[in-house]
């Protein structure tokens, strides 16, 4: 693999209601797709979270390519292999699946540009 190329990790993406919140990877129910390859849908607003003021503090979508949270382009990774939690920069996300769990968190399963 060279310095140019684009590598892609399926990668478990959880956007919390509140900080602190984590979910196991086994608590995500929804269809596995498989594949590096996953079928794109039309772009459409799949959630979207608001704080008091108005202000969108997060916005997921399928078929955008794109997960963005807490409004400053952060979104925080639950690593399925390790469980462990990475901070991140907004990167290009393709949405696989996606589930909403009881405490109002969003879990996400896709393939992220690394």
């Amino acid at each position: 693999m060279t310095g140019k190329a684009e590598a892609t990790a399926l990668t478990l993406i959880i956007l919390s209601a509140a900080m602190g919140i984590q979910i196991p990877p086994a608590a995500f129910t929804g269809p596995s797709q498989g594949g590096p390859d996953p079928t794109l849908q039309a772009v459409r607003l799949l959630w979207t979270n608001r704080t008091v003021g108005g202000v969108r503090t997060t916005l997921l979508t399928i078929g955008g390519e794109y997960v963005t949270a807490g409004g400053k382009g952060f979104v925080a990774r639950l690593e399925a292999d390790t469980g462990r939690r990475i901070w991140s920069i907004e990167r290009p996300f393709q949405v696989d699946s996606m589930d909403e769990a009881g405490d109002g968190s969003i879990v996400a399963v896709g393939l992220e540009q690394a």
